[in-house]
């Protein structure tokens, strides 16, 4: 459950010792782009301004909060999540996709691992059904197992993620097209 609290812990720290060291406030990042933007106090005397108001941005500024810190959180659009967050397709991603060894397949696993949590103590209805990458044919099956071997590399275990054959498939999902193989 480090994922974000991590990172708002080092925004925090930094927050504090560029105020400690210089007595201004800090510069913080573009979120969506990763730019720093410079950012002066408000007529409310924010220490922090969270540029971006999807997932990543309510967040970091939600666990920023917990510190003594006035945290502004910024969005350019008229209702929060209306970017990157939106166009999702609702889907929590496992992290079996992504290179092994990257940062987004670290956080892939740490933030599907954490989502259940954040969404229990925000009151927010979660259900977790999982997603099945279906495979039509014989090689196919091969991309599953190689999704599957990356997903166990990457830091999933067993029990988050499997191959299920057809049978099972067909069990779990009766109107599976006639020509699926199998899934993971």
């Amino acid at each position: 459950n480090d994922y974000y609290p991590t990172l708002a812990r080092i925004l925090f720290q930094l927050a504090v010792e560029l105020k400690e060291e210089t007595g201004v406030h800090i510069s913080f990042i573009n979120l969506s782009g990763g730019v720093g933007i410079p950012y002066h106090p408000d007529q409310q005397g924010n220490d922090i301004a969270v540029i971006g108001a999807g997932v990543v941005g309510t967040q970091i500024a939600r666990n920023l909060s917990k510190y003594d810190l006035k945290v502004a959180l910024l969005e350019k659009e008229s209702d929060i999540a209306s970017g990157t967050t939106k166009a999702n397709s609702g889907i929590v991603h496992a992290g079996f996709d992504c290179q092994t060894g990257t940062r987004m397949a670290e956080l892939n696993v740490k933030g599907c691992r954490m989502m259940e949590e954040v969404a229990t103590t925000l009151h927010v209805p979660y259900e977790k059904n999982g997603s099945l990458v279906v495979a039509f044919s014989e090689e196919e099956m091969a991309t599953i197992q190689d999704l599957y071997m990356r997903g166990i590399a990457n830091g999933l275990t067993k029990d988050e993620l499997k191959i299920i054959e057809r049978e099972e498939l067909v069990e779990m999902e009766p109107n599976i097209a006639d020509e699926a193989y199998g899934a993971l």
